[in-house]
């Protein structure tokens, strides 16, 4: 055992959580061990040849400057009292001790954010300041925090090399929004910031998503951030947010659609049951709604919206229905598409012909409401709930499943909220039940 080293590091333990740490000002108070009272374990007075070696470790790193020491009084050069850190050798206590200081490692993490903070400035003179915005929030706190605590903490690792790479991520998704690229895999993006196609999956991903949902999430859907665990969205919807992606996103769709791109025209109503059509091919694309089409239905859920397609392809009534997978929180990419539909109905409005209804279909549920109104609110103001009513509940409660008090008291808040007025009244039957339902139990029963 290197006592010298093992002081020191105990003593320096100390020093990183004490006031004197953080503290630009010189603080009086002694950085020590009561080495008497047993809080130097290698310390034993009962065993004096290591008491001896001790004794003669104290003194040597006295004479190096780098602690001071006193003896119990009566027991001097005999027994130990205090032993303490010199605080104006501090970096040399690092040194002697075989360990990096937090602030090195803080400053080392300072300057990569520095680097990125120029990068956000000079895209905020360009168009990409919008989808950025939430970068300049992240990197705020994290500056601050180093500024405050002198050392790595929330919202960085405290891994230095984890929070380089975490910095790192987040410069490259400064550049991708100045790209106005759409959508870029994440392999491809490992490889541009890391050299290396699983750096980020393996050592990122997870933090990332996670800045995503505190510092994004809650602008987009209007929600209070200390509130997001309350939706349910898996690390590739939150990913999805900042266009990175697994794969290439695939928009679904049921019903007439004609897509044109030029001269160039696709009936997307040729395919009977299902459409689909890759993020990569916006670029340059338009949509256009034949007259047939009177509503237009987004449907959360993938095992609801095929079903739909199902009902769709075998009753007559539907054929007047274009219906979108919509997948809960939904992509800058699917955004566009979105915005292309939007826009069909407009022209189809001004064009003459009746107007089109819209409508979206979730579950009854915190989540659902959200979605719903992040929806009204990008692209449709006129946005209608479909099977989201108190007797949809109703007719579901043995699917229905029990929210807990916490939940409850969000569900109750939203009551307060005029953007969900349409929804009070199921709110209070939830409320009033203790439930919330999943869209997929009304499968069977439209």
């Amino acid at each position: 055992m290197d006592i010298a080293r093992r002081l020191l590091a105990d003593l320096l333990q100390k020093y990183e959580s004490s006031k004197a740490f953080a503290s630009a000002e010189p603080v009086l108070r002694r950085v020590q061990l009561n080495i008497y009272k047993g809080e130097f374990e290698p310390y034993d007075i009962e065993d004096y040849e290591r008491k001896v070696h001790v004794h003669q470790i104290v003194a040597q790193l006295r004479e190096e400057n780098l602690i001071d020491y006193n003896w119990m009084r009566g027991e001097e050069n005999h027994i130990l009292h205090r032993v303490w850190l010199n605080l104006d050798q501090i970096d040399a206590a690092y040194q002697r001790a075989g360990l990096v200081s937090p602030k090195a490692n803080a400053e080392r993490v300072r300057e990569a954010l520095d680097l990125a903070w120029t990068d956000f400035l000079r895209a905020g003179e360009a168009r990409a300041a919008e989808s950025i915005a939430w970068i300049g929030i992240v990197l705020t706190d994290m500056r601050q925090v180093l500024a405050k605590r002198q050392r790595l903490a929330s919202p960085l690792p405290t891994s230095p090399d984890q929070a380089l790479m975490l910095v790192a991520a987040l410069r490259g998704l400064i550049a991708l929004g100045l790209s106005g690229q759409a959508e870029m895999p994440e392999r491809v993006f490992s490889i541009q910031i890391y050299g290396d196609s699983k750096a980020f999956a393996q050592q990122v991903r997870t933090r990332l998503a996670s800045l995503v949902r505190r510092y994004l999430l809650p602008g987009l859907l209007g929600y209070p951030a200390d509130r997001m665990d309350d939706l349910e969205l898996s690390e590739d919807d939150l990913l999805g947010l900042v266009n990175l992606s697994r794969s290439p996103e695939i928009f679904e769709w049921s019903g007439p659609l004609v897509l044109v791109r030029g001269e160039r025209r696709i009936d997307g109503g040729f395919f009977p049951l299902c459409g689909t059509l890759s993020a990569a091919e916006l670029d340059g694309l338009t949509v256009e709604l034949p007259p047939q089409v009177r509503r237009v239905l987004f449907v959360e859920n993938r095992t609801n919206f095929h079903y739909l397609v199902q009902q769709r392809g075998q009753n007559a009534d539907w054929q007047d229905a274009l219906l979108i997978y919509h997948g809960g929180c939904f992509s800058p990419a699917k955004g566009r598409f979105f915005q292309l539909v939007r826009q069909a109905v407009e022209r189809a409005a001004a064009s003459g012909q009746d107007p089109v209804a819209i409508y979206h279909w979730g579950d009854i549920d915190l989540g659902g409401f959200i979605i719903f109104n992040r929806l009204q609110h990008s692209f449709f103001p006129d946005l209608r709930p479909w099977h989201m009513d108190c007797h949809d509940l109703i007719r579901s409660l043995g699917q229905a499943q029990p929210i807990s008090k916490a939940y409850a008291e969000r569900l109750k808040a939203l009551l307060a909220d005029e953007r969900f007025t349409m929804f009070h009244d199921v709110i209070r039957l939830s409320l009033e039940r203790g439930v919330r339902l999943e869209q997929e139990a009304l499968l069977g029963k439209l």
